[in-house]
């Protein structure tokens, strides 16, 4: 199919998203996974010629649906990983389990995607070199929007599990991209709530990378905080490069906080184990935002966490529970993977052949809204094969993906986020929140 069909379909996607107000996000929404630690870019789209150069795409239509997942494995994201590599090995053994795609087993190429460009690029390519129909990833939305172009240039739909940038509502690249995460702004109300149910009514401390992230989610917690009445006595900021942890763990124990939020990534573990070890705070008036949602945070810290709790999106906590019963510890974005995966081979499905560049993005968006409520792979095939229409209510939430005029396919107007605690040394998934983001 010439690319003037992939527009006409884009088209049609915008005029049914103007019915609607798009998802959040649009306004200076940042990504966790954009901080510049990472490398990532957060300009907009790129416009390097080698990033949108063709690609020699192999396979298509030969009746077996290749997926790749490029995600991080190494980085400064590795250690958030493992539940997005996860929730994708899970969702292709239940598909398979199933019957498949199109009388065939799915095959799964495995990439990884670091969080630098100029890691994620070559294997992107190289994914389509060997045959990739469709792609799961990258995490971190600068690494997302390094490669669009070139996805692009090959009508290469991809799902990102958690890129969370209001950017892709404007990128043209962003055509064949959906994702199951919905922008950053939502979280922050989950996170303050969260903190005042447990009875923190006092004065609230946040200590926060300064990147555009932890300014964001910051500022977003303190907005939420106090529109509920509750104090923010201090905000501290540190750089990312060579923090002074011990002066801002005195600044913090100076503002005898009755809760504190920490907003960073894997380098807030040196600030934890000061606030801990030596200042003798109690983990159960912590809390931590997505960008340190691992199980590994209490190892990197060297301290016990027994009480802290960590929020993030993530699948129902019947599906964590299920991924820790399949060998996964920890539980961000993995229902989010697990969606990205399902929704690919249901589109297959109803397109009735593994050539992408047939497949009709309206088909991706009714999959996901309006039709009988089907919340697995195998029941959700028998309603496609009755001729029925799709609900596919996933293991992130009820998902209903809405385009977005002049950017991105679909996003999600339905969401789940996980409150997660550190109990006997291990992240146990406590509960799960339904957002309705529409």
């Amino acid at each position: 199919m010439q690319r003037s069909m992939w527009l006409r379909r884009s088209a049609l996607v915008a005029v049914l998203a103007m019915t609607a107000a798009a998802c959040g996000g649009g306004d200076g929404t940042t990504d966790p996974t954009e901080s510049e630690p990472m490398g990532t870019e957060t300009a907009s789209e790129p416009t390097a010629t080698e990033s949108a150069e063709p690609v020699e795409v192999t396979g298509r239509g030969d009746g077996t649906l290749t997926l790749a997942r490029v995600l991080p494995e190494s980085g400064f994201l590795d250690y958030l990983g493992g539940p997005m590599i996860g929730g994708v090995a899970l969702a292709i053994q239940d598909i398979n389990d199933a019957g498949g795609v199109l009388g065939n087993d799915v095959e799964l190429l495995e990439f990884d995607s670091g969080t630098d460009p100029t890691v994620a690029t070559p294997n992107f390519r190289s994914a389509l070199a060997e045959g990739a129909d469709a792609i799961i990833g990258a995490a971190a939305s600068g690494v997302t929007k390094a490669v669009l172009p070139t996805l692009y240039a090959n009508d290469i739909p991809n799902c990102s599990p958690s890129a969370t940038s209001g950017d892709f509502d404007t990128l043209e690249s962003a055509q064949l991209f959906f994702r199951t995460v919905p922008p950053d702004q939502y979280v922050a109300p989950i996170i303050a709530n969260e903190i005042i149910e447990d009875g923190n009514s006092g004065s609230i401390a946040i200590v926060q990378l300064q990147d555009p992230y932890g300014d964001f989610i910051a500022g977003e917690v303190t907005t939420a905080l106090q529109d509920q009445g509750v104090e923010v006595a201090l905000t501290e900021k540190y750089p990312p490069e060579n923090p002074d942890f011990e002066t801002i763990a005195n600044n913090v124990e100076a503002a005898n906080p009755t809760a504190i939020l920490v907003v960073g990534f894997r380098e807030a573990s040196g600030l934890i184990k000061q606030l801990v070890e030596t200042k003798g705070f109690d983990p159960n008036i912590m809390y931590g935002a997505d960008g340190v949602f691992s199980s590994q945070l209490a190892e990197l810290s060297g301290v016990s966490l027994d009480g802290m709790k960590l929020i993030g999106a993530a699948g129902s906590n019947d599906f964590n529970e299920r991924l820790a019963e399949f060998g996964v510890s920890d539980f961000l974005y993995g229902g989010q993977s697990y969606d990205c995966t399902i929704l690919l081979a249901l589109w297959a499905v109803a397109s009735g052949t593994d050539d992408t560049s047939q497949w009709d993005p309206q088909v991706l968006l009714d999959l996901t809204q309006g039709g009988e409520v089907c919340t697995t792979f195998a029941d959700c095939v028998a309603l496609i094969e009755a001729d029925e229409d799709v609900d596919y209510d996933g293991a992130a939430g009820g998902l209903a993906l809405r385009g977005v005029d002049g950017g991105t396919l679909g996003q999600p107007t339905q969401a789940s986020y996980a409150v997660a605690q550190f109990q006997d040394g291990e992240l146990v998934s406590i509960s799960s929140v339904p957002v309705d983001v529409s």
